[in-house]
């Protein structure tokens, strides 16, 4: 019995890790979220400009599935013409972050030789292959 509350354990944080990566999966949700990490707040032509050859209906877009997201906050200032501003809300911060370790192993991954060392894992009722 022990073994079905683990596995649903684990459907629900395979679950859960799968809605995160759904939300960044577009080609620009990374690099927005990590330079608003980067710089806080930004306005959308600062942003485009440290994007080399994002077109601006794919930034568009980007920012506004993140803003729906909860991971970006769009906030419109008044003035003639009106400036909008981005920056990382508390859920943008915590996946920026998340995003710059990753981004870290990723370097680390690049500049070394993968183990090679094979691990066999048994899980209780099954054999060991």
């Amino acid at each position: 019995m022990v073994e079905v509350k683990v596995i649903s354990k684990l459907e629900e944080k395979e679950g859960a890790a799968f809605n995160v990566l759904s939300q960044v999966s577009s080609t620009w949700a990374i690099p927005v979220i990590l330079r608003l990490g980067y710089f806080e707040v930004l306005r959308y032509n600062q942003l485009k400009n440290t994007l080399k050859n994002v077109s601006s209906r794919s930034l568009s877009r980007t920012l506004s599935s993140l803003v729906s997201s909860g991971i970006v906050s769009r906030e419109v200032r008044n003035g003639s013409p009106p400036r909008v501003f981005y920056s990382l809300t508390e859920r943008g911060t915590e996946l920026a972050e998340l995003l710059d370790s990753m981004s870290e192993l990723g370097i680390k991954w690049d500049s070394s030789e993968p183990d090679s060392e094979t691990i066999e894992v048994s899980v209780a009722g099954s054999p060991p292959a």
